[in-house]
């Protein structure tokens, strides 16, 4: 009777530890409108790394606002003119969302990285 119990428990945990991890998110990885941004690659250099945590609702179906989940708010009020955005779910956003993420409220961590300015682009010519 005690090990059914136990196992019960343990499944419960399981159960609410999946859940929580659950999920997704909608992001809009877009620039400002009327500007010229150059995106960057994952290796490339970056002097500005913005990391906003976004909480969503539905499972990540909704964010809980609206506005953060734009890149152009955060290229713009960086002054990139570069940039290279990432979502991720990192071990502290679990760790969060461990009790709420199991009722459908999930975080996630927006990255955006870039440049102020444009890098140069090395260019090389075939040796003829």
């Amino acid at each position: 009777m005690i090990n059914g119990i136990k196992n019960r428990l343990l499944t419960g945990a399981l159960l609410l530890c999946a859940l929580s991890l659950a999920g997704c998110g909608t992001l809009y990885m877009n620039a400002p409108p009327g500007s010229d941004i150059k995106l960057l690659s994952r290796n490339a250099p970056a002097t500005v790394k913005v990391e906003k945590h976004i909480w969503f609702k539905w499972w990540g179906g909704e964010p809980l606002h609206p506005e953060e989940v734009h890149a152009a708010n955060i290229i713009r009020e960086a002054g990139l003119k570069e940039a290279r955005i990432t979502m991720t779910n990192t071990f502290v956003d679990g760790l969060y969302s461990i009790i709420p993420g199991a009722f459908g409220f999930p975080r996630r961590t927006l990255i955006v990285e870039g440049n102020r300015e444009l890098t140069p682009v090395a260019h090389t010519h075939p040796k003829p």
